[in-house]
């Protein structure tokens, strides 16, 4: 049967917007069936390869999501586990690539980067019609998107060197980057105050616009690839490292940096975090997508919390390889996971299986180049752990030795800290207790003089 798909061709000032009105014969509906772990729930799409890949979240929860391989945007309603696709008008099966999904709440519409149409498309969820908003540089590969309050939308061009924006009516803009070389600019947020803020890992920087016009900051002499990229509500602005197993915090004001590791760093190539996000409660949620873990990490109590995913497909490294993650208003984290076709999100409100205090820290240990130091660690566990100790930076050294190193119930390990060739300076220690689906770690400070 030959479906007709009316296609409506608007002119807005020198951009053109193709409105695709889509016939509802073309949805594709079913009912998944949720896999629940410990610490996680998947829902499965109706296929292992699908290729789910960027992802949003509404305000009444429902996820939404790309289906590379079925070209495809996606819908989730948790509450009774029913998925619905929209395939892609103009777009063959399997050529669909999007890496960044967003939600206009006000007018009800998902908005997406797809790289292979060279477009920015928006869905509307009320009538399911898409358009599509074509950029006029060519090859750009549009990548993440964010949505500002005046409902502008904002997203980086990778291979263009740009950053783009939509305005809320309909005209587009692409903005070249002030940088030299090519800085693949990468994830997106807008702050509070409505500064739009970027990546750019190909030149390990990171940088803003503005109404005083772009601002960039040269961090090549302490970050590695930063990708994903968030702003809280005091200014300050968190990013991953992708070259390294690391999550960042920057001051733009004072240039302060702190960057603390995941437990994942002893990894081959490290963890790779990928996207992150603070949510209302200035939590940082961040997926680790070669580690295989979605982590949580609270400033307030300076605890991260890394869950790991129970999906593995074996002839990709034995990973889910959860590309993209969100979260949603209500601080609900969710993933995709492309390798194995389901998207899932944490239990939150599962107890966890360790808990554990550091008593005798109490505040930043300061120690001298070849000294050491010693701390407690005290531990509730219902399964054995392991414990370990990972500096985030790439200039320290040290020992860490844990005595005993391996723990089970409620005790204490005792851990000293060896210097060796450190430069002065602050550094962030990640200390570990992992069990199969969970670890936990307190980050300390040690200041070596």
């Amino acid at each position: 049967m030959v479906l007709a798909v009316l296609v409506v061709i608007i002119l807005l000032g020198s951009t053109v917007a193709y409105l695709y009105l889509e016939p509802t014969s073309t949805v594709l509906e079913y009912v998944s069936n949720p896999q629940i772990g410990k610490y996680t729930i998947e829902f499965p799409t109706h296929s292992k390869t699908t290729s789910p890949n960027g992802i949003a979240v509404d305000s009444s929860g429902d996820v939404w999501f790309a289906l590379e391989n079925d070209s495809s945007l996606a819908e989730l309603i948790p509450s009774n586990a029913s998925i619905h696709e929209y395939h892609l008008p103009g777009v063959r099966d399997g050529s669909m690539v999007t890496w960044g999904v967003s939600i206009d709440e006000l007018t009800s519409t998902v908005w997406f980067t797809e790289q292979v149409s060279n477009s920015v498309w928006s869905f509307s969820i009320e009538n399911h019609h898409f358009t599509q908003y074509k950029l006029r540089t060519a090859g750009a590969f549009p990548f993440d998107i964010a949505i500002d309050s005046q409902n502008n939308v904002w997203f980086t061009e990778l291979f263009a060197n740009k950053l783009g924006e939509i305005a809320s009516n309909g005209s587009i803009i692409e903005l070249p980057l002030p940088v030299n070389g090519e800085p693949a600019p990468s994830g997106i947020t807008i702050s509070s105050s409505g500064e739009v803020w970027f990546t750019m890992p190909d030149i390990n920087s990171i940088g803003s616009y503005g109404t005083g016009g772009f601002q960039i900051y040269n961090l090549s002499s302490e970050v590695l690839e930063p990708v994903g990229i968030s702003t809280d509500q005091n200014g300050n602005v968190w990013f991953t490292q992708h070259g390294y197993s690391f999550v960042s915090e920057f001051n733009p004001a004072s240039h302060f940096l702190e960057t603390i590791s995941s437990s994942n760093n002893s990894l081959p190539g490290g963890s790779l975090p990928y996207f992150c996000y603070v949510d209302t409660s200035g939590n940082i949620w961040f997926n680790e997508h070669e580690g295989n873990a979605e982590a949580e990490f609270s400033p307030s109590s300076d605890t991260l919390v890394e869950y790991f995913i129970p999906s593995v497909y074996g002839p990709g490294g034995n990973i889910s390889y959860m590309l993209t993650s969100a979260v949603s208003t209500a601080g609900q984290p969710w993933y995709t996971e492309m390798y194995t076709g389901k998207v899932g999100t944490i239990n939150t409100s599962s107890t966890l299986d360790i808990s554990m205090d550091v008593p005798s820290y109490q505040g930043p240990l300061s120690l001298t180049e070849g000294g050491s130091g010693n701390l407690t660690l005290a531990i509730n566990t219902a399964a054995p752990v392991t414990f370990r100790a990972y500096v985030g930076n790439f200039t320290g050294s040290f020992t860490f030795t844990f005595s005993p190193k391996e723990v089970n119930g409620s005790t204490n390990s005792n851990l000293q800290i060896q210097v060796h060739n450190s430069p002065p300076g602050v550094y962030f220690v990640t200390l570990t207790a992992k069990t199969g689906p969970v670890a936990v770690s307190k980050i300390i400070e040690i200041k070596v003089f």
